[in-house]
């Protein structure tokens, strides 16, 4: 009983849809990040500017992804790191 495929059509183009004005995050009970970005240079001409302190005090947090452990290639040297972190309390 060998019965011919039958081809189907193709899907109709359909046009793209326009973005949106406000996004909307996908897990409504998370709270969405506020990132702030200034440039070093502008920061230090902003300084001398006279900036209000509330924005002088903003936290800082820095990240250096050249030094990411790679387990893969550093094998027990990252295992012993990782294994101090715990020891010392960093990663609870």
């Amino acid at each position: 009983m060998t019965s011919s495929p039958q081809k189907r059509q193709p899907l109709p183009k359909q046009p793209l849809s326009k973005p949106k004005l406000h996004s909307r995050p996908l897990n409504p009970s998370a709270h969405v990040a506020d990132l702030q970005l200034k440039s070093a240079k502008l920061a230090a001409q902003g300084s001398e500017g006279g900036i209000a302190e509330e924005e002088k005090e903003l936290p800082v947090i820095e990240f250096d992804s050249s030094k990411a452990p790679q387990p893969f290639l550093e094998g027990e040297d990252a295992l012993e790191r990782a294994g101090s972190w715990e020891n010392n309390g960093a990663i609870r």
